[in-house]
């Protein structure tokens, strides 16, 4: 087949190894591996913890259950108005690099940008929008920053940073101002106006507010940036169905990796072993609660019936008696279909906050807060992998042949390639592998 795995009927589904057509979720991601960093975050309170351990595991859902091609930072606003990640303080680090390039550096604008929309959202903005002009090639950043409530035990503001990225030439920035008055219009809150933005600095220190709840507004950005099925509305959608239905086995699965931290994992002890099964079936669990959420949300019957959705969903969000009903229902919901992506994720298996301490060490490296931000943009938008590929969404390039070469065409959404004509039976068929049953 040539779509997700969780969008093609089951009988049309076709058994493929690794470095084919599907891939087992777990290549892709281990408990293993979240133990292993959460080893490296014991400077943060098991709270701030448990919070990267929860955007992990989201972002995760949120891109190969979601399909939301949307990656993404997380951090945490304090009060006294300086930004965390990992528990290093970034607005100490960006403040220092423009206090050595000096005042009319773009150092110092970024810093009063970021200044602003810290102090922004402390004041009660629940998102900003920062447009980062070409700098260095022909593309810019609409970095969106999404506030969620004040939440007192971690003792500051949970923030989430979107990273899209546009095309414009180098040395250009009309689109940027256009993308700039657009959300300008839709949010109203800037404190200048488009046509006096004349270079990159000017755009770094105006970000722009919203206050609305209404996270339909901002679809536009996405429209513009070339992303249209994974755009905020749907992804702030998507995260406020998902986490409540998933909350008691993310809970449980956070236990279990701290647990598997103890423990000398790279050691295939019985007790290791267990703990990591354990692990997978809590993931798996949420996995396949986020993909039926994801047919829900957008009405999709093709694949499992509505009933049968409606009836998994029974299995979820409750306060179980026990952990042996907890698992038992995480058991049916991690069976309900495959745990497989089709095309694999080509990506490396996904570790706690890893994105964020690209940046920090980036910017301990020398870099600036933008430019960190972007490296990680730039990386997190190759999507497949695949060489000059400049789709950011789950797809994978057609295994079939044209003209005696590779096709390689990138396929998505259909069981047939529109470049080459290959059918995933034809696919069957030539490599003598059957269809799931």
């Amino acid at each position: 087949m040539f779509i997700e795995a969780q969008t093609a009927p089951p009988q049309d589904r076709i058994k493929l190894h690794s470095g084919d057509l599907q891939q087992s979720i777990f290549e892709s991601y281990n408990p293993r591996n979240d133990a292993t960093r959460l080893q490296e975050l014991t400077h943060l309170t098991p709270i701030e913890q448990e919070y990267y351990i929860k955007e992990n595991v989201m972002a995760y859902l949120e891109e190969f259950a979601g399909e939301i091609p949307l990656k993404q930072l997380a951090g945490i606003l304090r009060p006294d108005g300086s930004l965390e990640m990992c528990g290093a303080n970034v607005t100490n680090m960006y403040r220092y690099s423009a206090q050595l390039a000096g005042p009319n550096s773009r150092e110092a604008a970024e810093a009063q940008g970021m200044d602003a929309i810290l102090e922004g959202i402390n004041n009660g903005a629940n998102r900003a929008v920062w447009i980062s002009p070409p700098k260095m090639a022909d593309y810019g950043f609409a970095f969106t920053f999404v506030a969620d409530s004040f939440n007192q035990e971690l003792g500051g503001i949970p923030i989430r940073e979107f990273l899209p990225r546009y095309n414009e030439e180098l040395n250009s920035i009309e689109t940027s101002r256009e993308i700039y008055r657009s959300v300008q219009t839709a949010a109203g809150i800037s404190n200048i106006h488009p046509d006096n933005l004349h270079s990159y600095e000017d755009f770094l220190r105006n970000p722009i507010f919203s206050y609305t709840q209404n996270h339909e507004d901002l679809q536009f950005i996405y429209d513009r940036v070339g992303i249209s099925t994974g755009d905020i509305a749907y992804s702030e959608q998507f995260r406020k169905e998902v986490l409540p239905q998933i909350e008691p086995w993310l809970r449980e699965y956070t236990k279990v990796v701290r647990e598997l931290r103890e423990h000398d994992h790279f050691e295939n002890s019985k007790k290791t072993i267990q703990l990591e099964e354990k692990a997978q079936l809590l993931i798996g669990a949420m996995f396949n609660t986020a993909r039926v959420v994801r047919r829900l949300l957008i009405e999709d019957h093709s694949i499992i019936s509505h009933e049968k959705d409606i009836s998994m969903m029974k299995l979820t969000g409750n306060q179980w008696a026990d952990e042996r009903e907890l698992l038992a229902a995480a058991y049916v919901l991690a069976k309900h279909e495959p745990l497989v992506i089709s095309g694999g994720s080509n990506c490396p298996v996904t570790q706690i906050a890893s994105s964020e301490s690209s940046v920090i060490a980036n910017m301990r490296s020398g870099f600036d807060f933008v430019s960190s931000m972007q490296s990680f943009g730039l990386e997190a938008n190759q999507g497949c992998g695949f060489q000059g590929c400049p789709i950011n969404k789950i797809h994978f390039h057609c295994p079939g042949e044209k003209n005696g070469r590779k096709c390689n065409h990138a396929i998505s959404g259909t069981n047939e390639c529109s470049e080459c004509g290959l059918t995933s039976k034809a696919w069957a068929e030539k490599t003598g592998q059957q269809e799931c049953t």
